[in-house]
Protein backbone atom coordinates (compact mmCIF):
# COMPACT_ATOMS: atom_id res chain seq x y z
CA UNK A 1 0.00 0.00 0.00
CA UNK A 2 1.56 3.49 -1.04
CA UNK A 3 -1.26 5.28 0.72
CA UNK A 4 -2.47 6.77 -2.51
CA UNK A 5 -3.58 4.34 -4.73
CA UNK A 6 -5.98 1.69 -4.19
CA UNK A 7 -5.33 -1.93 -6.14
CA UNK A 8 -7.53 -4.60 -5.92
CA UNK A 9 -4.44 -7.52 -5.10
CA UNK A 10 -4.21 -4.99 -1.82
CA UNK A 11 -7.49 -5.58 -0.69
CA UNK A 12 -7.86 -9.07 -1.52
CA UNK A 13 -4.74 -9.54 0.42
CA UNK A 14 -6.88 -8.31 3.56
CA UNK A 15 -8.26 -11.57 4.03
CA UNK A 16 -5.39 -13.33 5.44
CA UNK A 17 -4.48 -10.73 8.02
CA UNK A 18 -7.99 -10.49 9.60
CA UNK A 19 -8.06 -14.06 11.51
CA UNK A 20 -10.65 -13.95 13.24
CA UNK A 21 -14.36 -14.86 14.61
CA UNK A 22 -17.25 -12.63 15.24
CA UNK A 23 -18.19 -11.92 18.44
CA UNK A 24 -21.76 -12.01 18.32
CA UNK A 25 -22.99 -9.90 21.73
CA UNK A 26 -25.57 -7.31 21.28
CA UNK A 27 -22.84 -4.18 21.70
CA UNK A 28 -21.15 -2.47 19.00
CA UNK A 29 -19.93 -6.02 18.28
CA UNK A 30 -23.84 -7.12 18.14
CA UNK A 31 -24.39 -6.45 14.37
CA UNK A 32 -22.23 -9.17 12.66
CA UNK A 33 -24.15 -12.41 13.58
CA UNK A 34 -23.81 -14.41 10.61
CA UNK A 35 -25.57 -17.66 11.13
CA UNK A 36 -25.29 -17.81 15.23
CA UNK A 37 -27.95 -17.68 17.42
CA UNK A 38 -29.85 -14.04 17.18
CA UNK A 39 -29.97 -11.82 20.39
CA UNK A 40 -33.44 -10.42 18.69
CA UNK A 41 -36.36 -12.01 20.21
CA UNK A 42 -39.20 -13.59 18.48
CA UNK A 43 -40.59 -16.29 16.40
CA UNK A 44 -37.42 -18.99 15.59
CA UNK A 45 -36.17 -22.27 15.97
CA UNK A 46 -34.69 -22.83 19.54
CA UNK A 47 -37.41 -22.05 22.42
CA UNK A 48 -36.23 -19.49 24.89
CA UNK A 49 -38.72 -18.96 27.82
CA UNK A 50 -42.42 -18.22 28.88
CA UNK A 51 -43.42 -14.91 29.87
CA UNK A 52 -46.40 -13.00 30.44
CA UNK A 53 -48.55 -12.08 27.10
CA UNK A 54 -47.37 -8.40 26.35
CA UNK A 55 -49.41 -6.03 23.86
CA UNK A 56 -47.72 -7.40 20.44
CA UNK A 57 -47.11 -10.26 20.96
CA UNK A 58 -48.35 -12.33 18.43
CA UNK A 59 -51.04 -14.72 19.63
CA UNK A 60 -49.77 -18.11 17.86
CA UNK A 61 -46.81 -17.90 20.66
CA UNK A 62 -49.50 -18.17 23.35
CA UNK A 63 -49.25 -21.25 25.57
CA UNK A 64 -51.90 -22.40 26.61
CA UNK A 65 -51.31 -24.84 28.93
CA UNK A 66 -49.47 -22.26 31.22
CA UNK A 67 -52.13 -19.97 30.96
CA UNK A 68 -55.00 -22.49 31.67
CA UNK A 69 -52.95 -23.04 34.84
CA UNK A 70 -51.61 -19.72 35.91
CA UNK A 71 -55.15 -18.33 34.36
CA UNK A 72 -53.15 -15.53 33.24
CA UNK A 73 -52.32 -15.52 29.49
CA UNK A 74 -48.65 -16.40 28.53
CA UNK A 75 -47.08 -16.62 26.05
CA UNK A 76 -43.56 -18.47 24.21
CA UNK A 77 -40.62 -16.85 23.28
CA UNK A 78 -38.28 -18.18 20.92
CA UNK A 79 -34.73 -17.38 19.80
CA UNK A 80 -33.63 -16.77 16.15
CA UNK A 81 -31.39 -18.44 13.58
CA UNK A 82 -30.26 -15.49 11.61
CA UNK A 83 -28.22 -14.03 8.66
CA UNK A 84 -28.20 -10.68 8.86
CA UNK A 85 -27.51 -8.49 5.56
CA UNK A 86 -24.61 -5.95 6.33
CA UNK A 87 -24.72 -3.02 3.70
CA UNK A 88 -21.91 -0.48 4.36
CA UNK A 89 -21.99 2.86 3.01
CA UNK A 90 -18.53 4.10 1.54
CA UNK A 91 -18.19 8.05 1.34
CA UNK A 92 -15.61 8.08 -1.54
CA UNK A 93 -16.47 12.32 -2.16
CA UNK A 94 -13.49 15.08 -2.25
CA UNK A 95 -13.14 15.70 1.07
CA UNK A 96 -11.51 12.00 1.91
CA UNK A 97 -9.12 12.19 -0.94
CA UNK A 98 -6.73 13.93 2.37
CA UNK A 99 -4.13 12.78 4.27
CA UNK A 100 -0.82 14.08 6.06
CA UNK A 101 0.31 10.31 7.41
CA UNK A 102 0.31 7.56 6.53
CA UNK A 103 -2.90 6.48 3.66
CA UNK A 104 -5.45 8.86 2.57
CA UNK A 105 -8.71 9.04 4.23
CA UNK A 106 -10.58 7.09 1.69
CA UNK A 107 -7.70 4.32 1.00
CA UNK A 108 -8.63 3.78 5.20
CA UNK A 109 -12.38 3.70 4.61
CA UNK A 110 -11.47 0.87 1.28
CA UNK A 111 -10.03 -1.28 3.61
CA UNK A 112 -11.80 -0.71 6.86
CA UNK A 113 -14.97 -1.48 4.09
CA UNK A 114 -12.83 -4.60 3.12
CA UNK A 115 -12.05 -6.04 6.20
CA UNK A 116 -15.35 -5.73 7.07
CA UNK A 117 -16.90 -8.02 4.31
CA UNK A 118 -13.66 -10.50 4.82
CA UNK A 119 -15.08 -10.78 8.26
CA UNK A 120 -18.58 -11.39 7.34
CA UNK A 121 -17.79 -13.60 4.34
CA UNK A 122 -15.70 -15.92 7.18
CA UNK A 123 -18.95 -16.10 9.37
CA UNK A 124 -20.83 -16.53 5.99
CA UNK A 125 -23.20 -13.26 6.49
CA UNK A 126 -24.17 -11.34 3.32
CA UNK A 127 -22.65 -7.96 2.53
CA UNK A 128 -23.22 -5.42 0.02
CA UNK A 129 -22.53 -1.48 -0.28
CA UNK A 130 -23.22 1.80 -1.45
CA UNK A 131 -20.02 3.76 -2.64
CA UNK A 132 -20.61 7.68 -3.17
CA UNK A 133 -17.93 10.00 -4.96
CA UNK A 134 -18.79 13.92 -5.70
CA UNK A 135 -20.48 13.02 -8.95
CA UNK A 136 -22.16 9.52 -9.07
CA UNK A 137 -22.52 6.23 -6.78
CA UNK A 138 -22.75 2.18 -7.43
CA UNK A 139 -24.66 -0.37 -5.31
CA UNK A 140 -23.67 -3.94 -4.88
CA UNK A 141 -27.24 -5.50 -2.53
CA UNK A 142 -26.07 -8.04 0.15
CA UNK A 143 -24.14 -11.43 -1.13
CA UNK A 144 -22.98 -14.29 0.31
CA UNK A 145 -20.11 -15.65 -0.96
CA UNK A 146 -16.77 -14.54 -2.19
CA UNK A 147 -18.84 -12.98 -4.65
CA UNK A 148 -20.00 -10.85 -2.34
CA UNK A 149 -16.74 -9.41 -1.27
CA UNK A 150 -15.39 -9.60 -4.96
CA UNK A 151 -17.91 -7.48 -5.63
CA UNK A 152 -17.57 -5.05 -3.36
CA UNK A 153 -13.73 -4.65 -4.19
CA UNK A 154 -14.34 -4.09 -7.69
CA UNK A 155 -16.81 -1.75 -6.82
CA UNK A 156 -14.35 0.26 -4.31
CA UNK A 157 -11.51 0.40 -6.85
CA UNK A 158 -13.59 1.31 -9.89
CA UNK A 159 -14.77 4.53 -7.67
CA UNK A 160 -11.38 4.98 -6.14
CA UNK A 161 -9.66 4.92 -9.87
CA UNK A 162 -12.61 7.24 -11.79
CA UNK A 163 -12.44 10.00 -9.02
CA UNK A 164 -12.00 13.11 -11.04
CA UNK A 165 -9.97 15.19 -8.52
CA UNK A 166 -9.59 18.29 -10.79
CA UNK A 167 -13.58 18.36 -10.14
CA UNK A 168 -13.13 20.19 -6.76
CA UNK A 169 -16.29 21.78 -6.33
CA UNK A 170 -17.60 20.00 -3.39
CA UNK A 171 -21.46 18.89 -3.61
CA UNK A 172 -22.53 19.38 -0.03
CA UNK A 173 -25.16 16.57 -0.52
CA UNK A 174 -23.26 13.78 -1.27
CA UNK A 175 -23.73 12.49 2.40
CA UNK A 176 -27.23 12.90 2.55
CA UNK A 177 -27.94 11.11 -1.20
CA UNK A 178 -25.83 7.81 0.43
CA UNK A 179 -27.90 8.09 3.12
CA UNK A 180 -30.96 7.83 1.13
CA UNK A 181 -30.17 5.23 -1.20
CA UNK A 182 -29.07 3.37 2.27
CA UNK A 183 -32.64 3.89 4.23
CA UNK A 184 -34.11 2.59 0.71
CA UNK A 185 -32.61 -0.69 0.04
CA UNK A 186 -31.89 -1.66 3.61
CA UNK A 187 -33.97 -4.76 4.25
CA UNK A 188 -35.17 -4.73 8.12
CA UNK A 189 -32.78 -6.12 10.48
CA UNK A 190 -29.80 -5.38 8.53
CA UNK A 191 -26.35 -4.04 9.99
CA UNK A 192 -26.09 -0.80 8.28
CA UNK A 193 -22.48 0.89 8.77
CA UNK A 194 -21.66 4.57 7.78
CA UNK A 195 -17.94 4.94 6.64
CA UNK A 196 -17.20 8.43 6.13
CA UNK A 197 -15.62 11.65 7.77
CA UNK A 198 -18.78 13.47 7.84
CA UNK A 199 -18.55 16.25 6.26
CA UNK A 200 -21.89 17.96 5.90
CA UNK A 201 -24.13 16.19 8.12
CA UNK A 202 -26.69 18.40 8.44
CA UNK A 203 -30.19 18.20 9.59
CA UNK A 204 -31.58 16.13 6.78
CA UNK A 205 -29.02 13.46 7.06
CA UNK A 206 -29.49 13.04 10.89
CA UNK A 207 -33.25 12.42 9.75
CA UNK A 208 -32.52 10.03 7.58
CA UNK A 209 -30.11 8.38 10.42
CA UNK A 210 -33.15 8.35 12.24
CA UNK A 211 -35.29 6.71 9.80
CA UNK A 212 -32.13 3.94 8.98
CA UNK A 213 -31.49 3.21 12.76
CA UNK A 214 -35.59 3.04 13.49
CA UNK A 215 -35.54 -0.81 11.60
CA UNK A 216 -31.90 -1.97 11.33
CA UNK A 217 -28.43 -1.01 13.63
CA UNK A 218 -26.24 1.36 12.43
CA UNK A 219 -22.98 2.24 12.95
CA UNK A 220 -20.60 5.62 12.52
CA UNK A 221 -17.64 4.64 11.36
CA UNK A 222 -15.48 8.36 11.53
CA UNK A 223 -12.21 8.46 9.54
CA UNK A 224 -9.50 11.40 10.09
CA UNK A 225 -6.32 12.79 9.63
CA UNK A 226 -4.26 14.20 12.58
CA UNK A 227 -3.66 16.89 10.55
CA UNK A 228 -7.60 17.99 10.52
CA UNK A 229 -7.25 17.18 14.67
CA UNK A 230 -4.49 19.17 15.45
CA UNK A 231 -3.37 22.45 13.36
CA UNK A 232 -0.03 22.37 11.99
CA UNK A 233 3.19 23.95 13.93
CA UNK A 234 3.34 27.90 14.14
CA UNK A 235 3.87 28.97 10.37
CA UNK A 236 1.50 30.12 7.40
CA UNK A 237 0.12 27.67 5.28
CA UNK A 238 -1.96 28.33 1.29
CA UNK A 239 -4.97 25.22 2.14
CA UNK A 240 -7.93 24.34 0.16
CA UNK A 241 -11.39 23.36 0.50
CA UNK A 242 -11.20 22.40 -3.47
CA UNK A 243 -13.35 25.60 -4.21
CA UNK A 244 -11.16 28.52 -2.40
CA UNK A 245 -7.49 28.56 -1.51
CA UNK A 246 -7.31 30.72 1.73
CA UNK A 247 -4.02 31.35 3.82
CA UNK A 248 -3.89 29.45 7.55
CA UNK A 249 -1.65 31.45 9.92
CA UNK A 250 -0.87 29.58 12.82
CA UNK A 251 1.27 31.52 14.44
CA UNK A 252 -1.88 33.57 15.31
CA UNK A 253 -3.57 31.48 18.56
CA UNK A 254 -6.69 32.49 17.53
CA UNK A 255 -6.37 30.68 14.34
CA UNK A 256 -4.68 27.43 15.74
CA UNK A 257 -8.02 27.52 18.55
CA UNK A 258 -10.79 27.89 15.75
CA UNK A 259 -8.97 25.64 13.18
CA UNK A 260 -8.80 22.57 15.81
CA UNK A 261 -12.35 23.36 16.96
CA UNK A 262 -14.17 22.89 13.68
CA UNK A 263 -12.74 19.19 13.85
CA UNK A 264 -14.17 19.05 17.67
CA UNK A 265 -17.28 20.43 16.91
CA UNK A 266 -18.06 18.21 13.96
CA UNK A 267 -16.44 15.00 15.65
CA UNK A 268 -18.93 15.58 18.65
CA UNK A 269 -21.62 16.54 16.85
CA UNK A 270 -21.10 12.92 15.45
CA UNK A 271 -20.38 11.55 18.79
CA UNK A 272 -23.07 13.26 20.68
CA UNK A 273 -25.94 12.09 17.98
CA UNK A 274 -25.01 8.73 17.48
CA UNK A 275 -25.28 8.50 21.06
CA UNK A 276 -28.70 9.87 21.13
CA UNK A 277 -30.31 7.25 18.60
CA UNK A 278 -28.31 4.55 20.58
CA UNK A 279 -26.23 3.86 17.86
CA UNK A 280 -22.15 2.80 18.11
CA UNK A 281 -19.20 4.97 17.15
CA UNK A 282 -16.16 4.17 16.52
CA UNK A 283 -13.35 6.61 15.50
CA UNK A 284 -10.74 5.84 13.10
CA UNK A 285 -7.36 7.83 12.38
CA UNK A 286 -5.30 7.17 9.16
CA UNK A 287 -2.77 5.89 11.61
CA UNK A 288 -4.40 3.45 13.32
CA UNK A 289 -3.70 -0.46 12.82
CA UNK A 290 -7.30 -1.65 11.04
CA UNK A 291 -7.24 -5.14 12.26
CA UNK A 292 -6.90 -4.37 16.46
CA UNK A 293 -9.25 -1.60 15.89
CA UNK A 294 -11.89 -4.52 14.12
CA UNK A 295 -10.83 -7.10 16.44
CA UNK A 296 -11.12 -5.26 19.66
CA UNK A 297 -14.48 -3.28 18.52
CA UNK A 298 -16.71 -5.86 16.35
CA UNK A 299 -14.95 -9.74 17.36
CA UNK A 300 -12.80 -11.86 19.30
CA UNK A 301 -9.45 -13.90 18.62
Amino acid sequence: MNGIDLTISELVALQHSLQCSIKHTKSIATPLSGTKRSNIKGRGVDFDEVREYQAGDDIRSIDWRVSARTQKIYTKVYKEEKERPILLGVDLSFSMYFASQKALKSIIAAHFATLISWMSFKNKDRVGAVVFTDDKHLETRPQGGKQGVQKLIKTLHLMHQNIKLKQTSQKKENLTKMLQRLQKISLPGSLVMIISDFQNFNQKAQDLCHLIARRNDLVFVFIYDQLEKNAPKANHYLISDGDKNSVLDTRITTNKKNYESQFFNRFKKIEHFAKSIRSPFLSIKTTDNLVDKITTNFAKL
